[in-house]
């Protein structure tokens, strides 16, 4: 129910999206004209749903500096692993007020991108401090999702989800006068 939930929204996406563009510029179109706010926490627990409904059992990777350690993950700790991408939750109810949410179509990429940031006002007091959802135009299918989190003053999170492949986090840390990246956490179940 949830997946033909999910199918029907991004059908209504591309409908609503203008997939001709006559120049090279996508064309935006600002929330209060057309507001679309794809439930991305939903649409991730489905995702790791299904990997524990498959019984695939994901390979982790730790990477930092130049050390890599790798691991595979138990179901149990799937939802531990995955923490990041979920809380705190995104969904239209609980966001919607505190978004600026944006659509456009890249003939670049050849993909619809939904991109939510948070009001100025708000911008300081959010965790999440970002989002964009790629949708594919032809197959209506999620094709990525990047977010920006706020861990705390000088630590942001990078996360990136390729459905049915991986995911990984990136972890920056601002020391003042140089953003670099800590560690790099990349978890696979497709291989």
């Amino acid at each position: 129910m949830i997946i033909r939930s999910l199918y029907f929204l991004l059908f209504l996406v591309i409908c609503s999206c203008n997939n001709t563009p006559n120049n090279k510029t996508a064309k935006i179109q600002s929330s209060e004209e057309n507001e679309v706010f794809f439930p991305v926490t939903e649409f991730l627990k489905g995702q790791i749903a299904e990997i524990k409904d498959k019984g695939i059992t994901p390979l982790r990777y730790f990477i930092k500096r130049d050390k890599i350690d790798s691991s595979w993950l138990n179901m149990s700790e799937l939802n531990q692993n995955f923490a990041d991408f979920l809380l705190p939750e995104i969904d239209s109810v609980k966001l919607s007020s505190l978004y600026n949410a944006k659509r456009f179509y890249d003939q670049t990429l050849n993909e619809i991108t939904l991109t939510y940031e948070a009001k100025q006002s708000d911008y300081n007091k959010q965790v999440w401090m970002g989002w964009n959802v790629y949708i594919n135009p032809e197959t209506g299918k999620v094709d990525r999702i990047y977010l920006m989190k706020r861990i705390n003053e000088k630590q942001t999170a990078q996360l990136t989800w390729i459905p049915y492949k991986n995911c990984k986090l990136l972890n920056l840390f601002d020391d003042g006068d140089t953003i670099y990246v800590e560690n790099e956490i990349k978890t696979k179940w497709d291989y």
